[in-house]
């Protein structure tokens, strides 16, 4: 997996054995619902069926069972759904980014399914939510965990400032 260091930089973790050269890692803390640097202590290897999740024109793999931020265009309701709901329907991704102002969205489309792949990740709490890049300078929320009862009435304005 990838992952916005604390210099706003795109790390890759593709082993638990491989030094990681960042302390932290930008997440979505849902309970506090804002975005912030985390500490990375720990890392884990998730063997699991994995789907190839595609924003835009940037494809990652992600293990099937964990969720993603979305937001309707129309309302400007966040929530959170499971990779598994996203497959064959059209939900918006919510997109942000460390040295962005505005957020955008584009649709979750899962483009591939692996019956058991490996994937690496930081260790997060129930509340966290990594930031996944999908650009240079963009980023998606993902988590093993559905943080959806935080976000009862969380609309786009409570997150960000314009």
């Amino acid at each position: 997996m990838l992952f916005f260091n604390e210099n706003n930089q795109t790390m890759i973790l593709d082993s638990i054995n491989s030094p990681v050269l960042s302390d932290s890692f930008w997440c979505f803390d849902a309970a506090d619902q804002d975005f912030s640097l985390a500490p990375l202590n720990i890392l884990e290897e998730i063997t699991a069926p994995t789907f190839t999740v595609r924003i835009g024109t940037f494809s990652f793999d992600v293990p099937a069972s964990w969720h993603i931020l979305i937001y309707d265009a129309d309302t400007m309701q966040i929530d959170t759904i499971s990779l598994q709901t996203a497959a064959g329907k059209e939900f918006t991704a919510f997109i942000y980014g460390p040295q962005i102002n505005h957020h955008s969205g584009n649709t979750i489309t899962i483009t591939d399914y692996k019956h058991i792949s490996k994937n690496v990740a930081p260790l997060m709490n129930k509340h966290q939510m990594m930031c996944h890049p999908v650009s240079p300078t963009q980023w998606v929320c993902i988590s093993p965990h559905d943080v959806q009862k935080h976000l009862k009435y969380v609309f786009v304005g409570n997150l960000l400032s314009f």
